[in-house]
């Protein structure tokens, strides 16, 4: 048996293969770039996340667990002789932040305040390479030097430092000079982005970037948990590398590009499906001889199925090829999109899992022979004698009951959607019960639009009109499959779109209420963060007031905050000058909330706060309820005073007048200074005055309205930019199929081709008739792609945006994307007919009757 399934396989299987190459190569193609959609996106959420998981190892050191009273506040120093003071016990104190250096050169460091005159430091932290420490006179002047700094030798190198050399550093506190007096090889913290980490004592760190007697947290080692929290009653004893749940928002939004592969895969499985159901048509009398002379159904079907099992594993391979090289590029855009707001990944490589392996090439395989099982079932189910007879096969009166089938899809897919909608996998599953419901239901709508259509084709491009339109007729569900295939890429644009389109108008509504000043002064690049600078000493402010270009001036502060156990964005503005601001330029009384006097006067007083409409959303708490706020002296109950429509942090934002923060955290610094222009000055001339007067003094960046506003847009395209580079190589795949379905189509009708032709048909007329037939099916799959698309975007797309970070962008209609789908759709159609139309056109009309 196993003889005689091998000699199936190769003369009946394979060779077949070999013997219609381009139709062969369209399933391959379509197979491999389904399957290098999910390879490419989960290798690069594979290698952002391995970065991640690296810098926290390498933080982490050798601790077991962190010691921290909250998040936002840190812990205090007093609490590591107590934990000192434990059996095998080893503390270290840390104090992580980030700060500008200025000289020799600008750019960012992440700063570690450690311990320097305890061995803590060196027995959590490698220090040098195999476990070195520094050579005795690096360690006797970092010990004996106030302002010592060890840098990471690669640093060093690259900037032109040495034992000895000065750098200065942007500080809460102002600037800061610090003598270089060791270097680190790359081991430990030391490696982390790409080497940019100073380390300095914990003294100094406290006095530039804390309060004194407070740190981040303190990393333990060498006892038990439970012992950790017996010291330490009221912190929280957490794993030392424990996941950060920023970081874990970001990535939860890039693994949801995983649907997109879903759709590209669904779109492959139907040419597939196209291509082996005209296969099994062309090879009918083969199979019915084969069964005639004593062949087997199941050995028959073996054959069948494993020869496109070939298939599917050599495009499976050829797709995780593909998408590991894509992934090359498109890592960098995930590694981008995590650092929009902040920086915290940096990848080094790009890695390729055994299990992406694996599961790329069984979800291949598998598409492949499910996509082949329905047609090759279809073909033996019926005795040979049955398939023999002429077009016994074709006949098919089963696409209403497919078509209630595929109602029932669809219902279970929206219901799905709507249930488990905050499940990713869920979510994937119902895509593709939705799908597959939209393609078992099209086929019988296809059958009864086309006989509708067949009258106006006729009568607006005479006989080729109506050949087209009756040529869908006669194959419903392989243009309908196709339409369903090229309206799944395009549905994807479309609902992006929405998306992008509806947080767009919602930010800049945003927007528009909140920057109500003419310049700000800010203390981050905005090319490369949104967030992330070190902060400004108060004393920025005064200094900008005291320029002649700057009639009022306001400050703002950026910081973290632990609300009600949730670590959430607190945005402290010094209420008064943001007031007076919206005053000048005469924002419309609806538009207005910190101003509305009750409001206004409750914020003042420092008894409540306002929260962003989304922290409501995502934890419960909305207008008149009361929270818990951490502070320096405990936790502070405040009354939630109203909700605001704001998109400045995922989790969730709580807006408290500046004095208040300063009085309850204790927390004088500024990230912005925002300024209102005095008369006669332009917002050129003012920029550079601050920058002139302001730049010896301050490492700072003078934004205009209009380019945070850029900022912000550009910031929303970057977040896309990975499903934008997804959607055209689904699109590309729709393509495909088009021609596939078009090739198919001329070979199925090479012998009606031949007789039109022997009666008079010209070849402009046939190559006409193959145009508008794709046109037709084009136009089809751009409307299936508009209105799946909007209802994409309206529904599934704006819950899954809601249950992620609690935005409900407005439902909008992205009337350009909409033109362009329709646009794209036509455009594909047309050119995936040129090769298909000009065989048809070409082929011999001896030949072409005679064929079979």
């Amino acid at each position: 048996m196993i003889a005689a399934r091998a000699n199936l396989l190769r003369y009946f299987g394979l060779r077949h293969l070999l013997r219609h190459r381009l139709r062969t190569l369209l399933g391959f193609v379509a197979i491999a770039l389904g399957v290098a959609l999910y390879v490419s996106a989960e290798v690069a959420n594979t290698s952002v996340i391995a970065a991640i998981e690296h810098s926290r190892q390498e933080l982490a050191g050798k601790a077991e667990w962190q010691v921290v009273r909250t998040r936002s506040l840190g812990v205090e120093l007093a609490l590591v002789d107590q934990l000192r003071a434990l059996p095998g016990a080893i503390a270290a104190p840390v104090i992580q932040t980030s700060a500008t250096m200025v000289a020799p050169a600008p750019t960012a460091l992440l700063i570690l305040g450690v311990d320097f005159a305890s061995d803590a430091l060196l027995r959590l932290y490698q220090v040098s390479a195999a476990g070195r420490p520094l050579d005795p006179a690096s360690m006797l002047a970092t010990l004996t030097t106030p302002d010592a700094m060890l840098l990471p030798r690669s640093f060093a190198e690259e900037h032109g430092l040495e034992r000895g050399a000065r750098v200065t550093l942007d500080t809460k506190s102002g600037r800061r000079a610090f003598t270089v007096t060791g270097l680190l090889d790359a081991e430990g913290p030391a490696r982390l982005l790409g080497g940019a980490v100073g380390v300095i004592g914990i003294g100094p760190a406290q006095q530039l970037f804390r309060k004194p007697g407070w740190v981040d947290r303190i990393d333990v080692a060498g006892v038990a948990r439970p012992a950790i929290e017996a010291a330490c009653p009221g912190c929280t004893v957490q794993p030392a590398q424990h996941p950060d749940l920023l970081v874990e928002d970001a990535l939860q939004q890039l693994r949801s590009l995983l649907a997109v592969s879903v759709i590209g895969l669904l779109v492959g499985v139907f040419i597939v499906y196209n291509t082996v159901a005209v296969a099994v048509v062309d090879r009918l009398k083969e199979i019915g001889t084969l069964r005639a002379i004593g062949a087997a159904r199941r050995d028959v079907q073996w054959a069948m199925l494993l020869e496109w099992a070939v298939v599917g594993a050599l495009g499976s391979a050829a797709g995780i090829a593909g998408g590991w090289a894509l992934a090359k590029g498109l890592v960098a855009y995930t590694a981008a999109t995590i650092n929009v707001m902040t920086r915290i990944a940096d990848v080094r490589e790009v890695l390729l899992a055994p299990a992406t392996v694996a599961t790329g090439m069984a979800l291949g395989v598998i598409a492949t022979l499910a996509a082949a099982w329905f047609p090759v079932q279809r073909a033996l189910r019926h005795p040979p004698i049955a398939i023999l007879r002429a077009h016994a096969y074709r006949r098919d009166d089963s696409l209403r009951r497919t078509s209630w089938f595929g109602v029932a899809c669809l219902l279970l897919g929206a219901l799905l959607i709507w249930l488990l909608r905050h499940l990713l996998a869920v979510g994937l599953m119902s895509t593709a019960v939705f799908f597959l419901g939209l393609a078992l239901v099209l086929p019988q709508i296809t059958v009864l639009t086309a006989r509708r259509l067949r009258p106006l084709l006729a009568r607006l491009f005479g006989v080729d009109g109506f050949l087209a339109a009756d040529n869908t007729v006669k194959f419903p569900r392989r243009t309908a499959l196709t339409a369903v295939a090229l309206g799944g890429a395009l549905a994807m644009l479309v609902a992006t779109a929405t998306l992008v389109e509806g947080f767009r108008l919602a930010s800049q509504r945003w927007l528009d209420y909140t920057l109500p000043f003419d310049l700000a002064v800010s203390s981050t690049d905005f090319a490369h963060a949104v967030y992330g600078g070190g902060p400004f000493p108060a004393t920025i402010e005064d200094d900008v007031r005291a320029q002649p270009c700057v009639a009022d001036c306001y400050g703002v502060r950026i910081a973290f905050c632990d609300v009600d156990e949730h670590h959430v964005m607190v945005v402290a503005i010094e209420l008064p000058g943001f007031v007076k601001a919206q005053e000048l330029r005469g924002a419309p009384p609806a538009r207005r909330r910190f101003e509305e006097p009750a409001i206004r006067d409750r914020l003042l007083a420092g008894d409540a706060i306002c929260v962003s409409q989304n922290y409501t959303a995502l934890h419960g708490t909305g207008a008149g309820a009361t929270v818990t706020l951490a502070t320096r002296d405990g936790p502070r109950r405040l009354q939630v005073a109203a909700e605001i429509e704001d998109y400045s942090w995922p989790r969730g934002v709580v807006f408290m007048d500046l004095t208040a923060y300063r009085r309850l955290i204790g927390d004088q610094s500024l990230n912005y200074v925002d300024v209102l222009l005095a008369p006669g000055w332009s917002r050129d001339a003012a920029r550079t005055r601050l920058v002139d007067a302001l730049g010896g003094a301050y490492s700072l960046f003078v934004f205009g309205k209009e380019r945070i506003l850029q900022v912000a847009a550009d910031a929303l395209d970057q977040t896309m930019a990975l499903a934008n580079i997804q959607v055209l190589i689904a699109l590309a795949i729709g393509f495909l199929g088009i021609v596939n379905t078009l090739w198919i189509s001329v070979l199925q009708r090479t012998r009606e081709v031949g007789l039109l032709r022997a009666i008079g048909m010209s070849r402009r007329q046939v190559a006409r008739t193959i145009t508008i037939e794709a046109l037709l099916v084009a136009a089809v799959g751009g409307l299936i792609g508009v209105v799946v698309g909007l209802l994409g975007g309206w529904y599934p797309l704006r819950l899954f945006a809601l249950q992620m970070t609690g935005y409900l962008p407005p439902a909008v209609v992205p009337w350009l994307h909409i033109a362009i789908a329709l646009g794209l759709a036509l455009v594909i159609g047309f050119a995936a007919a040129l090769l298909p139309a000009r065989r048809a056109a070409r082929l011999d009309v001896l030949a072409a009757i005679g064929y079979e």
